[in-house]
C-alpha cells in the first residue's frame, strides 16, 4: 500500500515496518538492499527506500516469485534517475534467489537467508493474540449497547479500538452519516481533500467486518462495497467468469493503489473515466444503498449518476454492495482505455461491453462509454 495514503486507522491490528526494521543487527544490507546496490540501482537515494520495501513485501507474498511478479511488485514506485533497468536487473537478481523459497515455513526461510529479521517469527503470534483482545473489547461493547446483554438491534453500533462503526450499516451515534465523511481506500479523497478530512471526524471502513469478499447467489454477484480491485483481480470466481479479468485490471493503477483503492469508490467519486464504474456499468451492475435506520434499496448503477459530481444518493446513504447478473458460458465481454500511457495513467476515454448471443447472433448488448459526458455512461 502507498503510505501517504494510509490513514493510521487502517493500520489497527497489522505489523508496520518501516526500512529502519528489516536489517539484523550488525547493519547487514539484507538480499533486497544487496542486489539494488550490485546493480546500481540506487543513485539520488530518494526513491530507494520505496523500491527497497515493495521487494521485501514481495518477497513475504504467498506467491511463487517470477520475473513478472517481481517486476509488478514495484509497478508503483518511481525512479527518474536509474531508467529503471539497474532496478529491472534486482529485480531479476531477487526471482532467481527467491525460487528457492519453499511453500512451507517459508517465513523461517526468508529469516535464515536474512532477508527480514528474526523478530517477524514472533509477529503472527503477538498479532493473533491482539486481534483476540480487540474481538473481546468490541463483544463487551456490544454486551454494555444492548438490553439484557443481547446484541444490538440492526441499526445500532459498536466501535472498535480503531474507531470503526461495526453495526450492518455501518452507523455510529458519533458519527452520524450527513455530517461526517466515510472514507474507504481513499486513493482519491485523501488526494483531493487531505486537509480537510485532517481537521473532521471520518469513518474509516476499509477494514469493517461485512464490507468485502464474493459471492456467487441467485444466479448473481455479489460483492462487498470495500472490496479492492487486487480482490476482484485475486478472485477465482471472477476470473473465471471474466477470463479477460486480469489484462482489463492491470490498466488500472498499480499494485499498490489496487491494494487500497474500492470499488464503491470508484462508484461514489463519480468520475467521468472511473475505470470501474465503466467496467460495472457494462455488467449491469445495481448497488444496494443503506440509510442510516438501517433500510436498504437496490438502484442500477446507470441509475446513480445525475450530473457531474452528482449522485441519486441521499446524505446519510452509503454503498453496502454491489451486484451484477452472473455471465454464462458465450457471453462475450472486454473493456478497453485509451490513456497516454498504457499503464499508471488515467483514462481520457475508456469503454465496456458485454454481448449475449443466440445462434451467432447478438440477442443482448450492453455498452458502457467513459470520458464522453459529465457522467459514467451505460449507451441506450
Amino acid at each position: 500500500m502507498t503510505s501517504c495514503l494510509t490513514p493510521l486507522g487502517n493500520v489497527h491490528g497489522k505489523h508496520v515496518v518501516t526500512v529502519e526494521g528489516i536489517n539484523r543487527s550488525g547493519g547487514q544490507l539484507t538480499p533486497v538492499q544487496q542486489a539494488i546496490v550490485d546493480s546500481h540501482g540506487a543513485q539520488c537515494g530518494f526513491c530507494t527506500v520505496g523500491f527497497v520495501m515493495s521487494l521485501t513485501g514481495h518477497s513475504l507474498s504467498e506467491q511463487p516469485a517470477t520475473e513478472r511478479s517481481t517486476r509488478a511488485a514495484i509497478d508503483g514506485n518511481i525512479c527518474r534517475c536509474t531508467g529503471y533497468k539497474s532496478l529491472e536487473r534486482a529485480a531479476s537478481t531477487l526471482t532467481a534467489e527467491l525460487a528457492a523459497r519453499p511453500a512451507a515455513n517459508s517465513l523461517k526461510w526468508l529469516m535464515d537467508k536474512c532477508f527480514v529479521p528474526a523478530y517477524f517469527e514472533e509477529m503472527p503470534a503477538r498479532l493473533a493474540e491482539l486481534r483476540a483482545e480487540t474481538a473481546a473489547e468490541e463483544t463487551a461493547v456490544v454486551t454494555s449497547n444492548g438490553q439484557h446483554g443481547h446484541p444490538v438491534a440492526s441499526g445500532a453500533s459498536t466501535t472498535s479500538p480503531s474507531g470503526h462503526a461495526h453495526a450492518q450499516n455501518g452507523q455510529h451515534p458519533a458519527f452520524p452519516h450527513a455530517q461526517h465523511p466515510l472514507l474507504s481506500g481513499g486513493t482519491d479523497l485523501l488526494v483531493q481533500q487531505l486537509d480537510t478530512l485532517r481537521e473532521q471526524p471520518v469513518r474509516l471502513l476499509f477494514d469493517q467486518r461485512g464490507r468485502r469478499g464474493l459471492r456467487h447467489e441467485n444466479g448473481r454477484l455479489v460483492l462487498g462495497a470495500a472490496t479492492t480491485a487486487s480482490q476482484l483481480l485475486a478472485s477465482e470466481l471472477m476470473r473465471g467468469l471474466l477470463p479477460g479479468l486480469p489484462g482489463y485490471l492491470k490498466l488500472v493503477s498499480s499494485t499498490p493503489i489496487r491494494n487500497m483503492g474500492t470499488v464503491a469508490g470508484n462508484f461514489v467519486n463519480a468520475s467521468p473515466i472511473g475505470d470501474l464504474t465503466i467496467l460495472f456499468l457494462a455488467l449491469g451492475a445495481d448497488v444496494t444503498l443503506s440509510d442510516p435506520a438501517g433500510a436498504t434499496r437496490a438502484l442500477p448503477l446507470a441509475e446513480l449518476y445525475l450530473g457531474y459530481k452528482k449522485l441519486a444518493k441521499e446524505p446519510g446513504e452509503q454503498v453496502v454492495d454491489i451486484s451484477f447478473p452472473a455471465p454464462v458460458a458465450g457471453d462475450l465481454f472486454h473493456f478497453e482505455k485509451v490513456s497516454k500511457r498504457t499503464h499508471l495513467d488515467i483514462a481520457s476515454v475508456n469503454t465496456a461491453c458485454w454481448l449475449r448471443l443466440e445462434n451467432g447472433v447478438v440477442a443482448q448488448a450492453r455498452l458502457s462509454a467513459g470520458g464522453v459526458g459529465p457522467v459514467p455512461l451505460l449507451l441506450r
